[in-house]
């Protein structure tokens, strides 16, 4: 039997991702400087499940539509392009599922869903398998197997920078940046892994949740800016310049039950805007970086960790057999 981790030449344990809970937070550390030639406007960070210490990052729209996969010190690991691709405006970055004919376990998802003036009738997110990386060194190359998730609000129009995608189930949630006095909305695709679509024919989301982030303890910054689920899917993260705010995601209800409750608000103090969140793939610490021209990874980190002990293997490293 070989699962479709082995196959591609993944160099992790699977059992390696965490969801342990955190009983007590620090606010975010200032930690390296990225590569501000190759990340002159990062819009977009994400963990990488296969390479351990790795993280995918994006710049936002009017850029070369790539990727990047940097490691915790900062440095580039690999640059990676997406053919025939035009980044309009693209926000966030997620790591989740790839759909069985990807013949991958770990895909990335690239969210083409901003749009600052409210015109745009369609977004777009981007969906392909995880690229190879060296063990040593730095690697360029083009991004295989892309497909696109166009999609269309039910209602109005929308500005969206954050994207969840839920690592088991294949859930797609895009999480809109509100204007002052509105409510933040919560959309969610019908279908969990869901299936390519046309620009002609979007998929319509659902609208799942409205926070009132405007009255959450007084935020004084409630537009969010990036999102992430955590490792095994148990919990999720919303970010804004000043907070990051926690969620536990229900046992029946996933990502999109999880944002209709109450989070935990974690105080950011970063000083700069930030435009990108990730869960570490050990689950003890959530990764922001923001879009200033030396842009800096900061860690908001637990210090009183405990494990899941789950022993299961990673959906994103070991998904099936052949």
């Amino acid at each position: 039997m070989v699962t479709l981790g082995l196959l591609a030449g993944c160099p992790v344990e699977p059992t390696a991702a965490d969801d342990g809970e955190c009983g007590s937070w620090i606010s975010a550390q200032r930690g390296d400087s990225l590569d501000g030639e190759r990340l002159a406007e990062l819009s977009g960070l994400a963990a990488s499940h296969r390479y351990p210490d790795v993280l995918w990052a994006i710049n936002d729209g009017g850029h070369a539509p790539a990727v990047y996969a940097i490691d915790r010190e900062g440095l580039t690991r690999g640059a990676f392009s997406l053919a025939g691709v035009e980044a309009e405006d693209w926000e966030d970055l997620a790591v989740g599922p790839c759909p069985a004919a990807a013949g991958a376990c770990s895909c990335l998802y690239v969210a083409d869903t901003g749009d600052n003036e409210r015109v745009r009738e369609t977004g777009v997110i981007l969906r392909f398998p995880e690229p190879d990386l060296e063990e040593e060194g730095s690697v360029d190359g083009v991004a295989t197997g892309v497909e696109a998730l166009w999609f269309a609000y039910p209602g109005e129009r929308h500005d969206a920078e954050a994207l969840l995608v839920d690592p088991g189930s294949g859930e797609v949630v895009v999480v809109t940046k509100a204007m002052p006095g509105e409510q933040t909305a919560v959309f969610a695709f019908p279908t969990a892994l869901p299936a390519a679509t046309t620009e002609s024919a979007p998929a319509v989301l659902d609208e799942v949740a409205l926070l009132d982030l405007e009255h959450l303890d007084d935020l004084d910054s409630p537009r969010v800016t990036a999102g992430d689920a955590s490792p095994r899917g148990i919990r999720a993260v919303l970010a804004t310049d000043e907070d990051l705010l926690i969620y536990e995601v229900p046992a029946s209800g996933g990502l999109r039950g999880a944002l209709a409750g109450t989070p935990l608000r974690l105080a950011l103090n970063a000083g700069e805007s930030v435009e990108g969140a990730t869960y570490a793939l050990d689950g003890e610490s959530i990764l922001v970086a923001g879009e200033s021209d030396a842009p800096s990874l900061w860690e908001a980190r637990c210090t009183s960790f405990t494990s899941s002990g789950d022993a299961s293997p990673d959906p994103l490293v070991v998904c099936g057999a052949e």
